[in-house]
């Protein structure tokens, strides 16, 4: 047993979780369980919904610990997953797949006699290319009788009407609406999706009411609905047989769900030539062998991901990606083969969305950060602009950032020395192909 002072436990400023709330602890996380929520806790494990959400890999690794505090009754413990990308930094297959990963859980926890409270966005993370529901407080006890999702109207809000949004080429509007706290409610979306209802907004209120309607009396237990009168208890009685609610039918939503795509079409990046990646894993196994986190900044070639992590000490790679298209692609590829790339779509400078106090350059902070054709840059802005944007690359990286470059560029280079210790490695340098790259020390 060991106890953990009240003092060194940091409550988060705003939770609604009557299970309890997560902490860090000596680079634990934790989940404290409330004392009167524990034998709830207990039966996730009991039942078996935690290991097979586990086994399959839609669940952090969770288990019961033996530590203690005043303030709960049990604490677990959470695999910690790093980097935490929000909803803002998904693209669309991202999206996607986090949608049917919840999907996948909701008939789970059904299986073992559990529905859920809520299914939004912030309870999704993704590690190693592959969503996660990370939220034990989602799930809650099947009533008797109740045959619907409880959180279907949600699932609709967080996930289906922004993929609608986003396959019909509203991409910017998507993005915008994958903010924390930010709904795409029944009323906007079908203003935007339907010129009928845009024409009749009655009958599209009409049309929301009565789904609201029927998916609140088909999660309803036969206890509750009897309560309410023997009208609902009967027209509950109707639901239940014919299931006329679409949360008492989740697989014909993921039918849906799988066939959605964008509308612009996806093609493949140019792979990179063998010499500049060969030169770049000699750059980064002379200059940084000890180096395990590198970020890829709009990299436009590819080929560099496994090669870098099976002949470096490099570990972890995040890619970050202003070009939708190319985020998507990255994706896709990282997920075929496996590997730990984290990938994310997001504007670096002037359009990002700020989250829980954590910029993305803190989260996505890596021992080195690296833009393969960064050349593209001092082509198109003047020289003191290319510096400025290696300020802002920097922001990346602990020890460097490595420029690639096909040719030295002098004025560039001498400005970035005044600020910087400076690293240029032109082709064949010291008798090795490195491919040509500025590396600037932080």
């Amino acid at each position: 047993m060991i106890i953990i002072p009240t003092s060194e436990i940091k409550q988060p400023q705003f939770h609604g979780d009557s299970l309890g709330y997560t902490f860090m602890w000596n680079h634990h996380f934790l989940r404290g369980i409330f004392p009167n929520s524990v034998e709830l806790a207990k039966s996730y494990f009991s039942s078996g919904l935690v290991d097979e959400l586990t086994q399959k890999g839609l669940f952090p690794k969770t288990w019961i610990t033996d530590y203690q505090n005043e303030q709960f009754g049990l604490i677990v413990e959470h695999e910690l997953i790093t980097p935490v990308l929000y909803a803002t930094e998904w693209n669309f297959e991202m999206l996607r797949d986090a949608a049917l990963m919840v999907l996948q859980i909701a008939q789970i926890a059904y299986d073992h006699g559990f529905n859920m409270i809520d299914c939004h966005k912030r309870n999704v993370l993704f590690s190693n290319n592959r969503p996660l529901y990370v939220d034990l407080g989602s799930f809650i006890p099947n009533e008797s009788g109740s045959t619907g999702w409880k959180p279907y109207m949600s699932f609709l809000h967080s996930y289906y009407y922004l993929l609608s949004l986003w396959g019909s080429g509203a991409s910017l509007l998507a993005k915008r609406m994958m903010a924390p706290s930010i709904e795409l409610d029944d009323e906007n979306y079908w203003l935007f999706k339907s010129p009928f209802f845009r024409h009749f907004p009655r009958l599209m209120g009409l049309f929301v009411s009565t789904q609201n309607s029927l998916c609140a009396i088909a999660v309803a237990g036969n206890k509750r609905a009897k309560e309410k009168g023997t009208a609902v208890y009967f027209l509950k009685y109707i639901i239940d047989r014919l299931k006329p609610s679409k949360s008492q039918r989740l697989h014909s939503i993921e039918k849906k769900v799988r066939k959605m795509k964008r509308r612009k079409s996806i093609s493949t990046l140019p792979s990179e030539t063998k010499e500049r990646i060969d030169g770049f894993v000699n750059l980064i196994t002379t200059f940084f062998p000890s180096a395990n986190s590198l970020a890829f900044i709009n990299n436009l070639r590819e080929g560099y991901y496994a090669p870098v992590l099976n002949s470096s000490a490099i570990s972890k790679i995040i890619s970050i990606q202003e070009n939708e298209d190319n985020s998507e692609i990255e994706y896709i590829e990282a997920r075929k083969q496996s590997l730990p790339v984290c990938c994310c779509h997001y504007r670096l400078k002037n359009n990002t969305v700020l989250v829980r106090g954590q910029f993305p350059e803190k989260r996505f902070l890596s021992d080195i950060a690296y833009v393969p054709q960064f050349e593209k840059i001092i082509d198109f802005f003047n020289t003191s602009n290319s510096v400025g944007f290696t300020e802002l690359y920097l922001e990346y990286a602990h020890e460097a950032i490595i420029l690639g470059v096909n040719e030295t560029n002098e004025p560039f280079v001498k400005m970035l020395q005044l600020r910087h210790k400076v690293l240029s490695v032109p082709l064949n340098a010291q008798g090795h192909s490195y491919g040509g790259f500025i590396v600037v020390y932080k």
